[in-house]
């Protein structure tokens, strides 16, 4: 007698790869923002200024940070259908107002 086949495999419960690209993006964004500003912080220390650090690394990965953060807002808005629309919405208006920021002062936030 033969045996019916087992059910097939449910997905578990878990995040999607697209979820996973936009939550890594905004992480390393914010971590980045974070990062270039202790790195100008460092470079205005009282002992001597370190113009490279103040002038140049530090806003480089400042803007880097905001770009993914700004790349993760703008992914989460358009590829999550699963949200409310006004959820998209303000993702969206967040991601301009931040964009707005980066283009605003390139050389970074603090210096």
């Amino acid at each position: 007698m033969m045996e019916t086949p087992p059910p097939p495999m449910m997905r578990g419960y878990g995040m999607s790869r697209t979820q996973l690209v936009v939550v890594a993006a905004v992480g390393l964004g914010l971590l980045l923002l974070a990062i270039g500003t202790v790195v100008v912080n460092l470079g205005m220390n009282p002992t001597g200024s370190n113009a490279a650090l103040v002038s140049t690394w530090g806003p480089i990965v400042m803007d880097f940070g905001l770009w993914l953060l700004v790349g993760g807002i703008i992914l989460a808005a358009v590829t999550m259908e699963n949200l409310d629309v006004f959820v998209r919405l303000f993702l969206m208006i967040l991601a301009f107002v931040a964009l707005l920021m980066v283009v605003a002062n390139p050389k970074g936030f603090f210096p």
